[in-house]
């Protein structure tokens, strides 16, 4: 899915032999391959990358002309000289979202335990002390696994066959939906051996997958504020205005906030990490739906209006930022559409006509897990133990359902 065509390093590493082995390793690893280095005066200088970046992150006319697809792209930082209180480093990991590998540190004893965790992706907070960032991007000799520094450029820059895959989890009931990410995850892991990590709609980490919370601490994503106040500005006339206009301006700020997370994204996925998405799109069709309804727009107009800006929002996610495709599963209730006002508390049953048709053929190729809502009989029986018992009997299926619907995908 991301075989890398193209590799940029970055690297202030001084020591002849040792630069030498990074170029021999790059130069066989890809054959379009930049390295790009700075003399020795300006090694130490934490600006003498920074200023490197700032002046690529300015030249827009060749990241346009560059016809290397993104996903197919890798650029990292090597360095001798700095670790992870660098400034230089920090904004390649923070900034940037830039793999690092930092040989900076002696080498001596490297544990295989970390080497394992690194393997198998269960490096976010609450496996070591590094936040998720660091621990995905920040690399040392002895986190590799590796005695010898240059043991270590040559596992840093080894990929695996096969990438990793891109799943995407939709639905309205948030809590079911994290609840499944949990449980593909742990299947994954389990059954396919496949190192796998459970982003939000914004890219970032959702942690505490190990426990069987219904909510998450979410990190605010760069648009995120302007995305509230385009929403929830009910009093002001412009941006009313905008949002009759312009309905798909904060889906596509939520895209945007995706985007920015892409370089780290991408590198897992060249690595073998899968990724899990989790309602990368359900509060932007959530939203859409609460708009139409506050015009006034019945379920016909609805269903037109999502046909147009879906296609639209996908469009501009996976053409012109050039995002991966991801595998998508909706969860949703079993229900009937009616062309009443009622029915549009329900967004994901409009993805389809009252024929079982989907509104866009971007949907045909969603995966659907319908579900009849046992919420009726579970008041019935009072709730309590039976209750818990009937709603885990219902996750269970629909766990089934999504690994079954999965399994050709996951397996490849």
């Amino acid at each position: 899915m991301c075989t890398i065509e193209q590799v940029t390093v970055y690297t202030d590493v001084q020591d002849t032999e040792l630069l030498n082995h990074i170029t021999t390793v790059v130069r066989d690893f890809c054959k379009d391959a930049k390295i790009y280095t700075v003399p020795e005066k300006d090694a130490a200088d934490p600006l003498a990358f920074l200023n490197i970046w700032e002046k690529e992150r300015d030249d827009v006319w060749s990241l346009v002309k560059n016809n290397v697809p993104l996903m197919h792209r890798f650029e990292c930082f090597v360095t001798d000289s700095k670790d992870e209180k660098s400034g230089a480093v920090a904004y390649a990991l923070y900034y940037r979202k830039m793999p690092v590998l930092s040989l900076v540190t002696p080498v001596s004893n490297p544990s295989s335990t970390i080497m394992n965790n690194a393997n198998n992706n269960n490096n976010i907070v609450g496996d070591n002390e590094e936040d998720w960032i660091t621990a995905a991007l920040y690399f040392t000799p002895a986190k590799l696994g590796c005695v010898s520094l240059f043991d270590a450029v040559k596992r840093f820059f080894s990929f695996p066959e096969k990438g990793g895959n891109v799943i995407a989890i939709e639905g309205e009931d948030a809590a079911l939906v994290l609840s499944q990410c949990r449980r593909l995850r742990a299947h994954m892991q389990s059954e396919s051996k496949m190192p796998v990590c459970v982003v939000d709609a914004s890219g970032c980490d959702i942690h505490d997958m190990y426990t069987e919370t219904t909510e998450y601490e979410k990190e605010e994503g760069l648009y995120d504020k302007l995305i509230e106040d385009f929403l929830k500005n009910s009093n002001n006339c412009e941006m009313q205005q905008i949002r009759e206009a312009y309905p798909q301006f904060h889906g596509a700020l939520s895209v945007l906030n995706r985007y920015h997370n892409l370089p780290l994204l991408r590198y897992r996925l060249q690595t073998g990490v899968s990724v899990i998405l989790y309602q990368p799109f359900s509060m932007v069709l959530k939203e859409l739906v609460c708009g139409c309804k506050q015009q006034g727009m019945n379920v016909t107009e609805t269903q037109k209006l999502l046909s147009t800006v879906m296609p639209s929002l996908l469009h501009f996610e996976r053409h012109w930022l050039g995002m991966p495709t991801a595998e998508v599963v909706l969860i949703r209730e079993k229900m009937m559409i009616k062309n009443t006002t009622s029915s549009l508390a329900h967004w994901s049953s409009l993805l389809w006509s009252e024929e079982g048709m989907p509104i866009a053929d971007v949907f045909s190729k969603w995966h659907q897990v319908v579900f009849k809502d046992k919420e009726g009989e579970m008041s019935a029986v009072g709730g309590g133990t039976a209750g818990d018992e009937m709603r885990q009997q219902q996750e269970k299926e629909i766990q089934n359902s999504i690994n079954a619907k999965l399994q050709s995908f996951i397996s490849l």
